[in-house]
């Protein structure tokens, strides 16, 4: 049994309350319906035009049929250029703001389609290529612009840049015959202030208390509903065809073969920190020792610093951690030195915890300094997301662990047998407790003797 719609509310009476078959039941979605929008009068001129369009729609349709894509070129240059005659006629036509709006809104997205028919019907392809994909700020950078005609006909290249960058490319415009190309090259530079590529969004969990369930908040600069934030790092091509000119806009990507059974990858330029930092535990469990122990000794908990090279070459930085009043680190700040881009070094703190301390949660925030990059501190790191069937991407997260120091009884010697779970912190928090953890695997928890665990 198919489905019903019913249009319980309408500005126009006669349609209420009927039952629809389709949710564009009695929406006429043709450019002839523009002319009764409001009180739009449609001049003679203006159909003129607008009949113009249509027969070189109804031309390409026929060339398809008959003479395949390449027939095609020549009415979707005519539509193209019948169509914005027909908007840049509109502020003649004696149209109020509201019309005016309307009909200009769906002739600009009728005009998008009629550009994408003439490059599909030239056979264009465009490609914008960097020689790096995970890239810094301040970094130089190559791009490769290309422009492959694989059409019947001859169409010219009459501009090609890049934006985002520091820098512009230097293109001399040209024509590229059939099964010709055009290529260009852009020597830029990441832009100093360049933000680190992550999602646009929030999630609001577990950084409110009580959670809120659901609850993400989105940057408002982004396009309502895209799923990530379009790449700052864009190239335009602007091409002569016939009479006619198109742009074309795509993204700067690179191409890259992680797993020779996949394939090539391709990704959006990703720009990371210089250095990326990371620090485990993310969470630290401190008792806090008892009121009468006067002379309570500082509890010590380790904390190691792991650090990424994204720098082009061999660079030396420093390590420390930023603590609370009081709090103490061993050492107070270590050196690391890199040979080479994508290196990794860890550094191992034990952090002193105050005797004193009250109840609560503390956050310790992992830094790391370079004279390559000035004055800039670094406290972030990047969880890379790839896999085959995806476009790689990446999660920014601060390089902080959090010390919970609670007010818990532990009994001595107490032991504990664990099943422990899928990426599962407890047992390092109970150890730490002063507990003594075992984890119990299946067969023991099938058939071992679980009498010992308290």
């Amino acid at each position: 049994m198919g489905g019903r719609y019913q249009l319980v509310d309408s500005t126009i009476a006669s349609q209420k309350d009927k039952d629809e078959a389709s949710l564009f039941d009695g929406i006429d979605t043709s450019l002839g319906s523009l002319r009764r929008i409001r009180r739009a009068q449609s001049p003679r001129g203006a159909e003129k035009r607008a009949r113009g369009r249509r027969r070189a729609g109804g031309a390409r349709a026929e060339g398809v049929r008959h003479a395949g894509d390449a027939a095609t070129a020549a009415p979707a240059e005519n539509g193209l250029a019948a169509l914005r005659a027909l908007r840049a006629s509109l502020g003649s036509m004696g149209l109020d703001d509201a019309a005016k709006f309307e009909i200009d809104f769906r002739l600009k997205t009728e005009e998008r389609d009629w550009e994408d028919a003439v490059l599909a019907a030239h056979q264009l392809v465009f490609e914008a290529l960097a020689g790096d994909g995970l890239v810094i700020a301040g970094q130089p950078l190559r791009i490769s612009l290309l422009v492959v005609n694989r059409g019947a006909g001859e169409v010219t290249v009459a501009d090609a840049s890049v934006s985002g960058f520091d820098g512009s490319a230097a293109c001399t415009p040209g024509a590229i015959r059939k099964d010709a190309f055009f290529s260009c090259t852009a020597d830029v530079r990441i832009p100093q202030n360049a933000r680190l590529t992550a999602p646009y969004w929030t999630d609001e969990y577990w950084r409110t208390k009580p959670p809120k369930l659901a609850l993400d908040i989105f940057e408002p600069d982004v396009p309502f509903g895209a799923p990530f934030r379009p790449t700052p790092f864009r190239a335009a091509f602007r091409i002569r065809a016939g009479a006619v000119e198109v742009t074309r806009e795509i993204g700067v990507q690179y191409r890259y073969n992680k797993d020779i059974l996949v394939g090539e990858k391709r990704m959006a330029l990703n720009v990371v920190p210089a250095f990326s930092v990371s620090v485990s535990p993310t969470t630290a469990a401190v008792p806090m020792p008892p009121r009468a122990a006067a002379a309570a000794k500082p509890t010590e908990r380790e904390v190691h610093v792991s650090v990424v090279n994204g720098t082009k070459g061999a660079a030396q930085a420093k390590v420390s951690l930023e603590l609370p009043a009081g709090w103490k680190a061993a050492p107070p700040e270590a050196p690391v030195g890199f040979l080479n881009e994508d290196e990794a070094l860890s550094v191992r703190f034990v952090v002193s915890v105050p005797a004193a301390v009250k109840e609560g949660e503390y956050r310790l925030r992992a830094v790391v300094t370079s004279t390559a990059t000035g004055a800039e501190r670094f406290a972030k790191g990047y969880r890379e997301i790839d896999y085959p069937h995806i476009e790689r991407r990446q999660v920014i997260d601060p390089a902080e662990t959090a010390f919970k120091v609670m007010d818990v009884k532990v009994t001595p010697d107490i032991r504990l047998g664990y099943v422990v779970g899928a990426g599962d912190e407890v047992p390092a928090a109970l150890e730490q407790l002063g507990a003594r953890v075992d984890f119990i695997e299946p067969d023991v928890l099938a058939w071992g003797d679980l009498s010992r665990y308290e």
